[in-house]
This record gives C-alpha cells, structure tokens and sequence, in this order.
C-alpha cells in the first residue's frame, strides 16, 4: 500500500550496531514502545491484531496524555507507518493528519539504519501551516530525535533507554 506524502515531513537518523533482521524483530513489536520513547509509560493494543495494517494501540504518556497510532502502512522486513490520532480525532488542534514512520535500511557490516520520520498536514492554511512551522516543528524534530537514540540504547543493550519507563 502507498500512502501519499503529507506537505510538512521531518526525518532523523541513528545507525543501530546490529543486523537488519535482528532490528526488525524488535521493530515489529508493536507492545515495546514504552521502552525506547520517552515520556511514554505504557502500551496497550485497541485491537486483537497485534501487527501489520489494522493494527492499532494506545500509548499512554506521563502526562496522562493518551494517544491512538494505528499501523496504516507495513513493509515486512523494512518498517511501518502508523496514524497519530485520538479516537476520531486528529492528534492536535489544526491537525488533519499525522503519520509516523518506522524505517529500517540495512548499513552494511551487520549494523541497521533507522530512519525514523513524522509527517503533517495541517488543517485551517495558511494558520495551520503557520502554527507547525512556529510551533510544532522544532518540538517534533525534538521528539523524533529522541526516539532515535532512544531505540538505538533500548536495541543495542536491551535495557530501557525512557527513564520514564519504571517497568512491568
């Protein structure tokens, strides 16, 4: 399935010290978020389907923030696009879409590239554009940042790299 771009994309890198296909079988536990992105405590799943498209969870914050990511995309072996909403609504105001994007390459020499990304389109133009780009952006870059060295200290020690995170 090809989903089509959104206008505002923003993207990182972290080069993982371990195989392709030993990175995506952690990838694809959709259960394990709560280990790698901070802030995040906890994941339960919305639906019986635990990956692929359809799949859906909520991940609940510290904040007391509860958030939907629904898998909209699957590329086996490669990564996932999930949908950022709340319910049937949007994931903030002037939103109309967020994605997610779990991107995995391989680097060579047994180590994994992940690439991970977000994308917007906002609601409400030129305000809403207006709003990501004085606003939201740089507190996204952030996050997307943190997620990448956050799953690169989770994959390569096993160990919780949110300290958020306090356990089972």
């Amino acid at each position: 399935m090809t989903i089509a771009p959104l206008p505002h994309f923003i993207e990182t890198e972290a080069l993982i010290d371990m195989p392709i296909a030993q990175a995506w079988e952690k990838l694809r536990d959709l259960s394990i978020p709560q280990y790698y992105v901070p802030s995040l405590i906890r994941t339960t799943f919305n639906t019986e389907q635990k990956e692929g498209v359809g799949a859906s969870r909520k991940v609940h914050m510290k904040d007391d923030m509860v958030l939907d990511e629904t898998v909209i995309d699957w590329n086996e072996n490669h990564g996932f696009t999930i949908r950022l909403h709340r319910g049937d609504k949007p994931l903030m105001p002037l939103c109309k879409e967020a994605h997610f994007l779990y991107r995995l390459e391989d680097a060579g020499g047994g180590k994994t590239r992940f690439r991970p990304a977000m994308a917007f389109a906002m609601g409400a133009a030129p305000i809403g554009d207006l709003f990501f780009t004085l606003l939201v952006k740089k507190a996204m870059i952030r996050n997307l940042q943190a997620v990448a060295i956050g799953m690169k200290q989770f994959y390569e020690t096993g160990k919780s790299a949110n300290p958020d995170f306090v356990g089972e």
